[in-house]
C-alpha cells in the first residue's frame, strides 16, 4: 500500500476502528515500523502500516483528518504545526466560482493586490505581507502574473506562515496551492452552463475515462466571456484546455503527465483614483481607462511530469518535472491625477474642475520555468522512537524578457473626474522605453524529521538551504522631449549571488486522537530580484527575511466530522519593499514590518443536514522600522493593505434531498494603501445567496446572488504616491444560473 492511507481532498468517510477521528488518527499516529533504515526498501512485513478503510457514505471527514496531496507532507492537516485552509470543490461549485482570487475570500487573512510595473494578474496579501510568487500547482512553483481560472482546480491549499522550508525561496508569508484536476480511476462526463446578469456567457467541461484500474486519461475544458456589473466597460475573455494522463495508478510505480493552457484577452479595470485621502467620490460605473486601446492578453501554458515509485510501504520516491511558458501583452490605461507638467488638486477643489490623466505602465513580454523536485518520503525507527523523514533537492531556473513602453501620460488628453470618456481616440505610438531581462537559478536542498518520541509528542525539525543567483539586465531608450527621436541608448547588468538557510522547529502535543497542540518557529527568505518583474532599485538590497512564531490548536469533532483550529502568531519582516514613487518598475527603499495575528476556523458538517466554514482573523500589522516613501520615520504606522478584521462565513443547509440552499458573508475592516497612512479605503461586508436543485443524477440547477445589497466597495489598491494610486471596485449585485450535467 501506499505510504499514504489517508484520504485526499475529497468527501468521503473513514471506518476503522471506532469513530472515523479515532481510527484516523490511530492511523497517523501509530506507525508501526521496526528494523532498521535499511530493511525499509526491501519491503519487510514489520515496517507495514495500519490500512485505513475508505467507504463512501453519509458521514463526512472534516478539513483536518485530510492528508495534503503535496508529497512534502506525510501527516494529516491536524499533525501538520502549521495552519492550512482548504477550500473544497464542492465550495468552489456552490458558491459559482471561476476565479482563484475569488475562492481565496473563503480563507480569513487574505486580501488583494493591484499593481504596476509588474506586478500584474493574481497578488494577495497573507497575514499581512505581499504574497506574489507563493502561487504553487500541485506542490510545484506556478510564477506567471495571470488571473487563474478555476476550471481545472479540484481544490486549493493555503499554507500560512513562513514556508521556506517546504516549498523554498519566497514562500514568507504562506503559499496558495492548486490541486489541479488529474485522472480517476472511475469514468464520467460533467458540462457546466452558466449565464449572469453581467452577461456572462460560460461553459466547463471535465471528462475522465478509465481504460482500466490502472490507466486514465482526463480533459477539462473552459470558454469564457464576461463583464463586470457596474463596470460595464471592463470585459473577460478567456479559454482554456487541460488534460493529464496516469499510467499505473493501482501499482507501486505510477506516472503522471498533465498540460495546462489558458489565454485571456480583456479590457482590464484599473479602478478609481485616490483623492485627498480616499478613493475618489466617483460614480461606481466611471471608467477612466481606454477602452479601444486597454488589454491585458495572456498565454500560459504549463507541462508537468509526475513519477512515484513505492519502494515499500514506508518508502517513497517522487520525481516532479515542470516547464512553464508565462506570455503577457499589458496595454493598460491607469488614472492619476497629475502628469510631467501640472499639480495634483489642492483639496475643495470643485470635483467637477479637477481633470484624470491618463497613466501607461504598459509591457509586454514572456516568463519561462524550468523546475525539477526529487523527494523521498521514509517511515522508520531508531529503537523505541519512530521518524516521518523528507528530503530532497530542486533544481530551477526562471528567466523574464520584457518590453516595457514609453509612458504616453503626457501626450495623452485628460478626462473629467465625474464624466470620464472612455471611448477617447489615441494616436500616439508605442515607443519602446526599455528592455530588461532577468533570470534566477536556484538549487535547492532540504530535510525534515518528524519525530515520534511518545504516542503523544512529536518533535520536528528542518533545514532548508538555497543558492539563489540573480542577474538582472537592461537596455534603456532615450527620447527627445516631444519623444519623436531616439537620442540614445543606456546599458546596466549586474549578478548577485544569495545563500539563504531556512530552519523550522516545532512541537506537537497529542493529548487525545482528536485534539492537537503545537507551537512552531520557521524563517523564510526572498531574495531582492525574486519576483523577477521588478529591478531593484539597488543591488545592495538584502533579501527579505521573515520569522515566525506560532502557537496553536486544532480539534476534529463530532466524530471527525468538524474542525476547529486556532492560531496566535507574530512575523517579523525585514527588509520588506515597496514600488519606487519616482519609477514603479523599481522597489524603492525598503522597511521592518511586524505581524501579530489571531486566527480561528471551524468548518465541516454540523449535522447531517447543515455545513459551515468559517473564519476570524485578527491582524495587527505595523511597521516596525524604516524610512519610507514620505522620507519620515514611519515606523509605528500600520502596513498598506492589511484590515485589522476579516471574517468569512459560507453555511448551506439540505432541507430534502433535492433541495440546498447557501449563505455566505465576508467583512474587511478598514484598510490603509499607503505606508504613511494618509490614505485609506473603508471597511465593508458582502452577503451572498445560493439555491440548487437536483432534478435527477444527471441535471442540476444552481442560482446564486451575489453582492445581495449592491454594496460599493473596493477590492484592491495600488498606492505609488498621493498623484499616482487607484482602488479597484467590486462587481455590484450579480445574478448568476449554473446548468450542471453528468453522463
Amino acid at each position: 500500500m501506499s505510504i499514504r492511507s489517508y484520504p485526499h481532498h475529497r468527501r468521503s468517510a473513514a471506518k476503522a476502528c471506532g469513530s472515523p477521528a479515532l481510527g484516523l488518527g490511530a492511523g497517523a499516529l501509530g506507525i508501526a515500523v521496526s528494523g532498521a533504515f535499511s530493511q525499509i526498501a526491501h519491503g519487510d512485513d514489520a515496517a507495514v502500516l495500519p490500512e485505513v478503510q475508505v467507504d463512501s457514505g453519509e458521514d463526512e471527514i472534516g478539513t483536518n483528518l485530510l492528508m495534503p496531496k503535496i508529497e512534502l507532507y506525510n501527516a494529516p492537516i491536524q499533525d501538520i504545526p502549521q495552519a492550512i485552509d482548504v477550500i473544497s470543490n464542492e465550495q468552489l461549485q456552490e458558491q459559482s466560482i471561476t476565479r482563484l482570487q475569488d475562492a481565496l475570500r473563503n480563507v480569513p487573512g487574505i486580501t488583494m493586490n493591484s499593481g504596476e510595473g509588474g506586478a500584474h494578474g493574481d497578488n494577495i496579501n497573507l497575514r499581512g505581507l505581499v504574497v506574489q510568487n507563493g502561487f504553487f500547482m500541485d506542490g510545484m512553483r506556478d510564477p506567471g502574473s495571470y488571473s487563474r481560472d478555476s476550471f481545472n482546480l479540484e481544490s486549493v491549499d493555503v499554507i500560512k506562515g513562513p514556508s521556506s522550508l517546504m516549498f523554498g525561496y519566497g514562500s514568507t508569508a504562506g503559499i496558495v496551492n492548486q490541486e489541479t484536476k488529474l485522472p480517476e480511476k472511475t469514468s464520467f462526463n460533467n458540462v457546466v452552463v452558466k449565464g449572469g446578469t453581467n452577461d456572462l456567457a460560460r461553459v466547463t467541461g471535465d471528462f475522465n475515462h478509465a481504460f482500466d484500474a490502472d490507466n486514465a486519461l482526463r480533459l477539462a475544458v473552459m470558454a469564457e466571456r464576461s463583464n463586470v456589473a457596474d463596470r460595464d466597460v471592463v470585459l473577460n475573455r478567456r479559454f482554456g484546455f487541460a488534460p493529464s494522463v496516469s499510467f499505473g495508478m493501482a501499482g507501486p510505480t505510477r506516472l503522471t503527465l498533465s498540460y495546462l493552457h489558458q489565454e485571456e484577452n480583456n479590457i482590464p479595470d484599473y479602478g478609481i483614483p485616490f483623492l485627498w485621502g480616499a478613493v475618489a467620490p466617483a460614480a461606481r460605473q466611471n471608467f477612466y481607462g481606454l477602452a479601444n486601446y486597454d488589454r491585458t492578453q495572456t498565454d500560459t501554458n504549463v507541462l508537468t511530469m509526475k513519477f512515484e515509485h513505492d519502494f515499500s510501504s514506508a518508502l517513497k520516491l517522487t520525481n516532479t518535472f515542470r516547464w512553464g511558458n508565462y506570455g503577457f501583452n499589458y496595454q493598460v490605461t491607469a488614472p492619476t491625477l497629475t502628469n510631467d507638467y501640472s499639480y495634483e488638486p489642492s483639496p475643495g477643489t470643485p470635483l467637477d474642475n479637477i481633470d484624470v490623466y491618463r497613466d501607461q505602465p504598459s509591457s509586454a513580454g514572456h516568463t519561462n520555468l524550468f523546475s525539477n523536485r526529487c523527494n523521498l518520503a521514509a517511515n522508520f525507527a531508531t529503537g523505541s522512537i519512530k521518524h516521518d523523514v523528507v528530503t530532497g533537492f530542486g533544481l530551477s531556473r526562471e528567466s523574464m524578457s520584457t518590453t516595457r513602453y514609453v509612458n504616453q501620460i503626457n501626450a495623452i488628453a485628460p478626462t473629467s473626474l465625474l464624466n470620464p470618456n472612455p471611448y477617447q481616440v489615441i494616436s500616439v505610438p508605442s515607443l519602446v522605453s526599455a528592455l530588461p531581462g532577468s533570470t534566477g537559478d536556484n538549487i535547492n536542498l532540504y530535510a525534515v524529521d518528524t519525530v515520534h518520541v511518545t504516542d503523544q509528542w512529536d518533535l520536528i525539525g528542518g533545514l532548508n538551504f538555497d543558492r539563489f543567483i540573480s542577474r538582472f539586465y537592461s537596455t534603456g531608450f532615450n527620447y527627445n522631449a516631444a519623444e519623436t527621436r531616439l537620442l540614445g541608448r543606456s546599458y546596466a547588468a549586474y549578478t548577485e549571488t544569495n545563500n539563504l538557510v531556512s530552519p523550522r522547529a516545532a512541537m506537537v502535543f497529542k493529548p487525545a486522537d482528536w485534539q492537537n497542540y503545537y507551537f512552531s518557529y520557521g524563517t523564510s527568505y526572498n531574495p531582492a530580484i525574486q519576483y523577477l518583474t521588478l529591478a531593484p532599485s539597488s543591488t545592495a538590497l538584502s533579501p527579505q527575511k521573515t520569522t515566525n512564531l506560532e502557537l496553536g490548536a486544532k480539534y476534529s469533532l463530532l466524530g471527525g466530522r468538524l474542525s476547529l483550529n486556532g492560531a496566535l502568531f507574530q512575523i517579523q519582516a525585514a527588509n520588506v519593499r515597496v514600488a519606487d514613487p519616482d519609477d514603479p518598475t523599481l522597489q524603492a527603499v525598503s522597511f521592518s514590518e511586524r505581524v501579530k495575528g489571531v486566527e480561528l476556523t471551524l468548518n465541516g458538517r454540523l449535522s447531517e443536514h447543515w455545513e459551515i466554514n468559517t473564519g476570524y482573523t485578527h491582524l495587527q500589522a505595523l511597521i516596525s522600522q524604516g524610512v519610507t516613501i514620505s522620507g519620515a520615520n514611519e515606523s509605528g504606522n500600520q502596513a498598506p493593505n492589511v484590515p485589522g478584521n476579516t471574517f468569512n462565513l459560507w453555511t448551506t443547509y439540505a432541507p430534502a434531498t433535492e433541495w440546498k440552499l447557501g449563505s455566505g458573508l465576508y467583512f474587511y475592516g478598514k484598510r490603509y494603501a499607503s505606508t504613511d497612512n494618509s490614505t485609506s479605503m473603508p471597511s465593508y461586508m458582502l452577503w451572498n445567496l445560493m439555491a440548487t436543485y437536483q432534478f435527477n443524477s444527471h441535471v442540476n440547477v444552481q442560482l446564486n446572488l451575489d453582492n445581495v445589497l449592491n454594496k460599493y466597495y473596493f477590492m484592491s489598491a495600488y498606492y505609488s504616491s498621493s498623484s499616482e494610486s487607484h482602488a479597484i471596485p467590486g462587481p455590484g449585485r450579480t445574478g448568476l444560473m449554473t446548468i450542471s450535467l453528468s453522463f
